[in-house]
């Protein structure tokens, strides 16, 4: 390890190599990789249990608000969060708008559903960029 610790070294002060992982883990649905430049990233699958609301006068339509927590302590800054909907045959849901209310421990998403306002279970992915030094 120590040879390796020399080689990561000198490679790195000679341009070699600008940026390698340092430490990689796991928490709840999270996988995550930090980055010896600082950066950070994350990603990871998360199913929904959703109540609709249903706006007033349109009964075809509700929407919901869906709060996804981050690992702990693992960003000190948040720059980008990419969700993506998965299991979407026939369910006639879909995410809307971007992530909102973004902090270093968790966001927002929006879900609308279109023609069936019954709660349902929807299961989203999420891939989340930021820094943890």
């Amino acid at each position: 390890m120590r040879l390796f610790n020399l080689l990561k070294t000198a490679l790195t002060k000679l341009g070699l190599i600008d940026d390698f992982v340092v430490e990689r883990g796991t928490s709840g649905i999270w996988t995550w990789k930090k980055w010896y430049s600082g950066d950070v990233e994350c990603w990871g699958i998360q199913s929904n249990s959703i109540s609709f609301t249903v706006p007033s006068g349109i009964s075809n339509m509700g929407y919901s608000s869906i709060t996804v927590t981050l690992p702990q302590d693992l960003f000190i800054t948040v720059k980008q969060v990419i969700p993506t909907q998965k299991d979407v045959s026939g369910t006639q849901y879909t995410l809307y708008g971007t992530p909102y209310a973004i902090t270093t421990t968790s966001f927002k998403n929006n879900v609308m559903r279109l023609f069936n306002t019954n709660a349902m279970t929807a299961v989203f992915s999420y891939k989340v960029i930021g820094t943890w030094k």
